[in-house]
C-alpha cells in the first residue's frame, strides 16, 4: 500500500494541477441582468459589461503583452429582419473582411454556443504587430443574435484550446 501511495501521490498532484482548469472552483458565473444569458469563465479573466464597438461584455486574461491582449467578446443584439443563422454567417464574414487587414477565412463549421445552434468562423488577420488569430460563433435565438468573437496573437492559440469549448459551451440563453 505505501508503494502505491508513494507512487501515485505525485501522479495525483500533477493530474489535480493540469486539469484544475476544469473543476468548478476555477471558474466563475455571471448572468446579464438584461438579457437573461449566463456563462463560466475563468476566475483569473477579468470581465466588463459594455465595452467598446457594441459589446455586451469583454473577457480579458492575465497577460502581460503591452500592444495586444487576448479577449472574448460577446454581442447581443435584436434580430429585427429575422435573419437566418446562415445569412449572419455570410454578413459577418463581410463585415470582417472590410474591417480587419488581410481577414482570411480558414474554416467554417455548424456547432452550438451552448444550449443554441451556431456557426463558428476561425480566421486570420494581419495587425501592426502581427498575424491575429480570430474565432466567432454566431448563434440566433428567437428574438435575439448572439456573436461570440475571441482573439489572440496567432502563436498563443494553443494556450486557450482547453478553455474556450468549456466557455463555449457553459453559455445558457
Amino acid at each position: 500500500m505505501n508503494v502505491l501511495l508513494k507512487w501515485a501521490g505525485p501522479f495525483l498532484v500533477l493530474f489535480g494541477i493540469v486539469s484544475c482548469h476544469y473543476m468548478p472552483w476555477f471558474w466563475k458565473s455571471y448572468t446579464h441582468p438584461t438579457y437573461g444569458f449566463s456563462l463560466t469563465y475563468p476566475r483569473s479573466w477579468t470581465l466588463k459589461e459594455g465595452s467598446s464597438f457594441g459589446t455586451t461584455l469583454t473577457l480579458v486574461p492575465p497577460e502581460d503583452d503591452r500592444l495586444f491582449l487576448t479577449n472574448a467578446n460577446l454581442v447581443v443584439e435584436a434580430n429585427a429582419n429575422k435573419l437566418t443563422l446562415d445569412k449572419l454567417t455570410e454578413k459577418s464574414k463581410i463585415q470582417l473582411s472590410q474591417l480587419l487587414n488581410q481577414y482570411e477565412v480558414l474554416a467554417q463549421a455548424p456547432t452550438s454556443l451552448g444550449n443554441l445552434k451556431a456557426n463558428e468562423i476561425r480566421a486570420r488577420y494581419q495587425a501592426t504587430e502581427g498575424e491575429r488569430l480570430i474565432r466567432t460563433w454566431i448563434a440566433v435565438s428567437d428574438s435575439f443574435v448572439y456573436v461570440f468573437t475571441f482573439t489572440c496573437r496567432i502563436q498563443n492559440e494553443s494556450n486557450y484550446l482547453k478553455l474556450l469549448p468549456h466557455m463555449i459551451q457553459s453559455f445558457n440563453f
